[in-house]
């Protein structure tokens, strides 16, 4: 199963419907720039770190719950992302820093040639100096690393409920099975109804081939007489 942690673009790119919350109320309560805002919402993947913890820590969202595993983004509603009580989220710089720089099998260099940004760029960015930490840049880099990026993006608040109506994706197989399995009955119905058609019609072609071939009449001739004319056979004689 792929376990890989990606931002849930279509969750932000979404979050004034997500959350019933106009985009206006959204920017008032964040305080962000008017067309910051509308810059993400129609490019997610230049959200940092720093904005995302921004919008989380105002509109009481944890963290965890910007991102998904199975590489479906889904948008659930209101209450699979607000959480009361909320505790804040917060980027742990020292701990990348210090993680980095105290095992041998990691290296600046190693997350660089990941994210096609220089080495010294990188850690800048990474370590927060510059206040522009892009989540895709910093979540390439944890991938390189094989670090879990909430080792350093702490989220205190409990795991996040399955949003309503998400499935996990052995769910998905199950019902692939499934249909797979009805689309196999339904052909095996399919087949039956033609033979049974094929039966129908060549119980029709034998009643009329047999209709042709012998009638019956029925006479009132002093009391109730049967006559039986085939073909080939000479007719009786009732006067006989």
């Amino acid at each position: 199963m792929d376990t890989t942690i990606r931002l849930n673009t279509r969750l932000v790119g979404n979050m004034s419907k997500a959350l019933y919350m106009p985009a206006a109320e959204i920017v008032a309560a964040t305080g962000m720039n008017r067309s910051t805002w509308y810059r993400i919402v129609e490019s997610p993947h230049i959200l940092t770190v720093q904005q995302l913890l921004v919008i989380a820590n105002t509109l009481h969202i944890p963290a965890r719950r910007f991102f998904s595993t199975d590489g479906a983004d889904v948008i659930g509603k209101r209450e699979d992302y607000v959480a009361e009580p909320y505790q804040e989220c917060y980027y742990d710089a020292d701990m990348l820093q210090s993680t980095v720089e105290s095992r041998p099998d990691l290296s600046w260099q190693q997350a660089a040639e990941a994210t096609g940004v220089t080495r010294d760029n990188l850690r800048l960015s990474l370590l927060g100096i510059t206040r522009h930490t892009p989540v895709i840049r910093f979540l390439k880099a944890c991938q390189a690393w094989e670090m879990d990026p909430f080792t350093v993006l702490i989220d205190p608040n409990p795991e996040p409920p399955k949003p309503e109506g998400r499935r996990d994706r052995r769910d998905y197989q199950g019902l692939r099975a499934e249909i797979d399995a009805l689309r196999k009955d339904v052909r095996s119905l399919g087949e039956a109804v033609d033979g049974l058609k094929r039966m129908y019609e060549e119980l029709q072609k034998a009643h009329a081939a047999l209709a042709r071939r012998v009638s019956v009449n029925f006479e009132n001739v002093n009391g109730s007489h049967i006559s039986i004319a085939a073909d080939g056979l000479e007719r009786p004689d009732p006067d006989k």
